[in-house]
């Protein structure tokens, strides 16, 4: 067909005329169909598509010189098999199905843990800042004060939440933050989470002295976690307390918890492996041809705060001025939990990720060469299927914060370490008495050497049992479940993890290296004969043994989450979920943009060399592996599965008897005929 040259239509009128009439009366009643049965949501507007004045152009008109940006065109000089009103139709109509895909899937179901209600004097809730009494039991009508602004999500109403300063006060941090709605991916209130435990619980108790040990042990550098006698028993009290499971802790045989491979981390694939710091977290990167090393100057070594009462309160009404220190004359690499919680601490949520992102590309692993392009001779990705690409699903992934936020605020408002470390305090000393488990208030072996240590701290010997905090601040101004941290860095990882694909994945991590026990030089990591020793593909496809891509990846979060609770600001139960929900929200993300994407489009001419389409080919962090078909289609743990991804405990199975062959299941599930029907 002969193209004609673009015109312009006539875009502005001085008065209605009966284009518009009819638009408006097509647009009322479509939207009052709509609210009446949702079912036909693409239908209708595949109907105001069909409608060319409703886009916006009429009859060809002289073209107005010079173009302007609000110009629309019937045609124009673009070299695409879809002209522009085709392709606006299929851009409308890919956009309409995602939001009713996503519509399909909710409402998603959030259960608290019933403490609000059920614990007196929301002892359990989140209350920072808020005005306590001499015991940190928060002022009763200043909570509902804030339940106020949290349910009326009015930026007014919640500046009138009173605060415990009595001026310059700290301020509650982003208590409407969950309520944005989200114009891609999930929306903010639409990923499941699981219950947290709660105030009362014994695994909480458990979660409790696991971040009590983590702060004891700060400053012992993760090289002499083999002889530590310390370390020994931290991994033995724990191993000891029944309540102490699930949550990706990992065991040895027998149920213990080795003190070398176990202790501290997760059960997630390659984060057991070898040294405990991700090898993205030691390596030199390069940005912008600047060579960076990663020594960080680290928080001020053997200082811990608020094991004072009176600063813990102070930080409690928000009405501390204690600043936090750090050691900028001796910058390190990582080589303790209080290295880590630095990291954590100064982050900028992305840049461990980014790290990481930027490693791959130096060392070949990312970039334009991925993915369908690893096999094309002549082209390679950029805008698709490269740097921009990969980058651009990592930072869109920041949107996971909202999920964050919308649990914290909205649903759970749980306190924190450092608040739950009152309880058990004020419970001891006979102030007020909680009734928490036994099992940590009479876990003596930890409770001694907390009253020790934080005699130590306090300059006059204060007895307290509060938990030793890595920051003169203790937690951010928000409530602990889940971790926004941990939810970022999840999203972050699994779209690199996306990109790269597991078999990528299971390459060797060339030359690894571990901090020496004084945090000033790499040394060439050697297994000292107690690490677990791994596989990896070396380059000549051999399989060797050492550290993999993908469990360095995996580490990547492990060394954030867990980083984030040796500096005593979360529970466990607050990364190893959070991170889960990061990866859910990352997944739907690429579910929902790859059958935009002329590469994953299925090929029909089969008497030709083929570049398979693109798919996304990886492993989660439970283990199981998925792959991403389309908008509605991916296969989990090799179970074929129909809709969106929402987590890795649900699979909606296809029938595939009722289809010729998979290629048809694709047809009709992958959402991948809007690019070519119209």
């Amino acid at each position: 067909m002969k193209r004609v040259r673009p015109t312009q239509p006539r875009a502005l009128y001085s008065a209605f005329s009966r284009r518009h009439v009819a638009c408006a009366l097509l647009c009322v009643v479509s939207c009052i169909f709509v609210s009446f049965n949702h079912q036909t949501f693409v239908g209708l507007t595949a109907l105001l598509a069909a409608f060319p004045p409703c886009l916006g152009y009429d009859e060809p008109a002289e073209p107005t010189q010079p173009l302007l940006s609000g110009s629309v065109c019937r045609v124009r000089d673009s070299l695409d098999f879809l002209d522009p009103v085709p392709r606006a139709k299929v851009t409308l109509l890919k956009r309409l199905a995602i939001a009713k895909d996503e519509f399909s899937v909710g409402p998603t179901c959030h259960i608290n843990n019933g403490d609000e209600e059920n614990v007196p004097l929301f002892a359990g809730q989140f209350h920072k800042t808020l005005p306590h009494d001499k015991f940190g039991q928060v002022d009763e009508d200043a909570y509902k004060k804030l339940q106020e602004c949290i349910f009326t999500s009015d930026i007014n109403v919640c500046d009138d939440v009173p605060s415990g300063a009595k001026k310059n006060g700290a301020k509650l941090t982003n208590p409407l933050g969950g309520t944005a709605h989200q114009v891609a991916g999930a929306d903010s209130d639409n990923i499941f989470i699981p219950t947290p435990d709660s105030l009362l619980s014994e695994r909480l108790a458990a979660q409790q002295s696991e971040v009590y040990w983590m702060a004891l042990a700060r400053d012992i550098p993760f090289g002499e976690f083999a002889t530590n006698d310390l370390i020994r028993l931290a991994a033995e009290n724990l191993q000891g307390l029944p309540a102490f499971k699930g949550l990706n802790i990992p065991r040895s045989k027998g149920g213990k918890i080795d003190p070398v491979t176990d202790l501290f981390r997760t059960t997630w694939p390659g984060v057991t492996t070898g040294p405990v710091v991700s090898q993205f977290m030691l390596s030199d990167f390069l940005i912008d041809s600047i060579n960076v090393t990663p020594k960080a100057d680290p928080l001020t070594p053997f200082t811990d705060y608020m094991t004072s009462f009176q600063p813990w309160l102070d930080v409690q009404n928000g009405a501390s001025d204690v600043d936090t220190t750090f050691d900028s004359e001796n910058p390190r690499f990582i080589r303790n939990g209080r290295d880590l919680a630095t990291i954590s601490f100064r982050d900028l949520l992305y840049t461990e990720a980014f790290r990481a992102a930027l490693i791959l590309f130096t060392q070949g692993a990312l970039g334009g060469s991925i993915g369908p392009y690893e096999e094309a001779e002549r082209q390679q990705g950029f805008a698709t299927f490269g740097a921009p690409h990969i980058l651009t699903a990592m930072g869109s992934a920041s949107s996971s914060t909202r999920h964050a936020w919308y649990q914290k605020w909205q649903v759970h408002r749980m306190l924190r370490p450092e608040a739950y470390g009152g309880l058990v305090h004020n419970t001891l000393m006979k102030n007020v008495i909680t009734p928490l488990p036994d099992s940590i208030l009479r876990n003596t072996e930890l409770l001694n050497r907390v009253e020790v240590h934080n005699q130590k701290m306090n300059g006059d010997g204060e007895k307290t049992f509060l938990l030793p905090m890595a920051s003169a601040q203790g937690s951010p101004t928000h409530p602990a479940y889940p971790s926004g941290h941990a939810i970022n860095v999840g999203a972050y990882i699994t779209s690199l993890k996306a990109f790269l694909g597991f078999e990528a994945g299971q390459r060797c991590f060339p030359d690894p290296v571990v901090s020496n026990n004084e945090g000033t030089e790499r040394i060439p990591y050697v297994p000292s004969g107690r690490e677990i020793v791994g596989e990896c593909i070396n380059d000549k496809g051999k399989k060797v043994d050492g550290l993999t891509y993908e469990g360095e990846l995996n580490k990547v979060s492990a060394n954030v989450l867990i980083g984030r609770s040796h500096l005593g600001v979360h529970w466990r139960m607050d990364g190893v979920y959070g991170a889960l929900v990061g990866e859910v929200s990352a997944v739907r993300r690429l579910q929902q943009e790859l059958p935009g994407l002329a590469e994953a489009r299925p090929n029909d001419d089969l008497k030709r060399k083929e570049i398979p389409p693109a798919t996304y080919n990886f492993r989660l962090y439970s283990g199981k592996m998925l792959e991403l078909y389309g908008a509605n289609l991916y296969k989990l743990d090799g179970k074929l599965c129909e809709g969106a991804f929402t987590g890795d405990d649900f699979c909606d199975e296809v029938q595939e008897d009722d289809y010729e062959s998979f290629e048809h299941i694709v047809e009709d599930l992958a959402k991948f005929s809007l690019h070519t029907e119209l």
